[in-house]
């Protein structure tokens, strides 16, 4: 609980809940993009298909969690987990580039 930050059991039951209620809701919002820009796996390549499908749940994912964490009242515990992955994702792009 250090690690993170954390001061309660109450907090870490509102992150994980978070997390949880974010995965759900990422690929479900992913799912209504993809159909609004009438993407399938029968009219789409299926590596065309997954590349726009994990792309648009990554990004989809990032801003519900930022939205489900203020409504839990965890706004800036997911700030700074935000941070730090893109700075994670910043740095392994430098290492393939």
């Amino acid at each position: 609980m250090h690690r993170w930050g954390v001061r309660s059991n109450i907090q870490v039951i509102l992150i994980i809940l978070t997390f949880a209620l974010t995965g759900s809701a990422s690929l479900f919002l992913s799912d209504i993009i993809i159909e609004s820009l009438q993407i399938t796996s029968e009219n789409t390549p299926v590596f065309l298909y997954w590349g726009v499908f994990i792309s648009s749940n990554l990004l989809v994912y990032q801003i519900v969690l930022l939205l489900i964490g203020s409504l839990l009242g965890q706004f800036s515990f997911f700030w700074e987990f935000e941070k730090r992955v893109v700075k994670k994702i910043w740095s392994l792009k430098k290492l393939i580039t």
